[in-house]
């Protein structure tokens, strides 16, 4: 319909400039002529331009797509392999290089696989892309159970996960965040940790599940606590953690705890009357605050007087278990820390006592 409307267009165009020429045409000077030649021939030009443009336009996303086929392409012995078998899951749909070369390459350098150019992976891995594994296109969300892995995905599943790891900020059905997080915690024991919870901290921004708000906290930390460096746990409220793996992150990163830190700490360390800290939080807070001059310092003899350690559990389940489950010191079990803080904390409830005594006083007072 369109190529129908155009060529009337320019059927009527040619008989509009044809009678306009004839009627004056003995008038036009050589400059007048070459301008009518100009008029006519303007829809030819244009349509000509358009046309080259597209043919530019689609050169170039062949180029690419071709780029990330080549990079993508599996060795010859995996196609050896594949030709001989027949299972749906062995046939390598062409449109899957497409869809990487949608995926930004950050992303693309963090993901794993089990075949291609790209091949970084032997062991088990739910996260890891094998190229034999067939793709359906598929519109609609498709939600995946627990444990879920790229291997056990449906075809359609694969699309959308695909499809979703070209903008990660897109909400998606939860398991397909795990699919792609459980490669990075992978990662995060490795030399490039760092880009790691920097993605890890986008996905938090996106993806509020709170299953997945707590594992990647959890791991985030324990990134922070090996590698010594802060940066990993960016972003993450301290205070919402397990208080015990809370206190070891601000004791091994910050070397101090901080009045609000000691008073979130106080049933950890055997403090219960906590009567000042529910109805007068902000004096008790205040006179701690001065009793410890601002902040409470760590010193390595609280490190080395711990008695315990507890159990910090990461979400990949494919990782052995000295890498999946992590014990950490529990310096809260630190007898000579527990014995500091809970006189802190009971000479602040004295003293708030006697702030509170004093207030009622000057309150009658007044009153008479």
């Amino acid at each position: 319909m369109k190529k129908i409307l155009k060529y009337l267009f320019l059927f009527a165009w040619i008989i509009y400039c044809f009678v306009g020429i004839s009627q004056n045409y003995m008038n036009y000077s050589f400059g007048g002529w070459i301008i009518i030649i100009g008029l006519v021939s303007l829809p030819f030009i244009i349509m000509y331009l358009n046309r080259q443009t597209k043919k530019l336009k689609e050169k170039k996303k062949s180029l690419n797509s071709k780029k990330t086929q080549d990079r993508l392409q599996p060795t010859a012995i995996n196609r050896q392999q594949i030709s001989s078998k027949k299972s749906e899951d062995t046939i390598i749909d062409p449109q899957i290089y497409d869809m990487f070369s949608k995926i930004d390459r950050l992303i693309l350098s963090y993901l794993w696989f089990y075949d291609g150019t790209l091949k970084n992976i032997n062991t088990s891995e739910p996260s890891a892309i094998s190229l034999n594994y067939a793709i359906e296109k598929c519109k609609s969300t498709e939600s995946l159970g627990y444990y879920p892995s790229y291997e056990k995905m449906s075809p359609k599943q694969r699309y959308l996960y695909l499809d979703w790891l070209s903008d990660i900020t897109k909400p998606i059905d939860i398991g397909y965040v795990f699919t792609f997080y459980y490669g990075l915690e992978r990662h995060l024991y490795h030399k490039n940790y760092i880009g790691a919870c920097k993605i890890i901290n986008i996905l938090r921004q996106f993806h509020h599940n709170k299953s997945f708000q707590s594992y990647s906290a959890d791991a985030l930390i324990i990134s922070a606590l090996k590698n010594d460096n802060s940066e990993c746990a960016r972003g993450i409220n301290l205070d919402t953690l397990n208080p015990n793996l809370s206190a070891m992150f601000k004791a091994s990163i910050n070397r101090s705890f901080s009045a609000k830190d000691i008073i979130s700490f106080s049933k950890a360390v055997g403090f219960t009357n906590t009567r000042y800290i529910k109805n007068e939080y902000k004096k008790f807070h205040k006179v701690l605050e001065k009793n410890i001059n601002n902040f409470f310092e760590i010193t390595d003899e609280h490190f080395n007087t711990f008695t315990s350690n507890f159990p910090v559990v990461v979400a990949n389940y494919s990782l052995s278990i000295d890498k999946r489950m992590i014990n950490l010191p529990d310096i809260l079990t630190s007898q000579i820390l527990i014995d500091e803080l809970k006189e802190l904390l009971i000479n602040t409830h004295e003293e708030v006592k006697l702030l509170l005594r004093e207030e009622r006083r000057e309150n009658q007072k007044k009153k008479i």
